[in-house]
């Protein structure tokens, strides 16, 4: 049970980082990353390169999302299934 509780939050957290990096993205207008302008974050990797920095994120949340949802389905369903089909 605790396994469970665990994954939930695991996927929980990697979904919430999901909205987060979404909402900050400039879309064709400005965005939320108006805000990270003033920042340091503009030293750390550039005005030119911070959408660049965001797309690859976003892309990369969403591959662990999908892999660690599709890994702890088969875990779990070979866990908590009964050998020989649903009883």
């Amino acid at each position: 049970m605790f396994f469970i509780i665990c994954v939930g939050i695991f996927l929980t957290i990697i979904a919430l980082g999901i909205i987060f990096i979404v909402l900050i993205q400039k879309p064709k207008g400005e965005g939320l990353t108006a805000l990270a302008e003033g920042s340091n974050m503009k030293q750390l990797v550039g005005v030119a390169q911070m959408p660049s920095v965001l797309e690859k994120l976003t892309y990369l949340l969403l591959v662990l999302l999908f892999a660690f949802t599709f890994i702890f389905t088969v875990l779990l369903s070979s866990h908590y299934l009964p050998e020989h089909g649903i009883e």
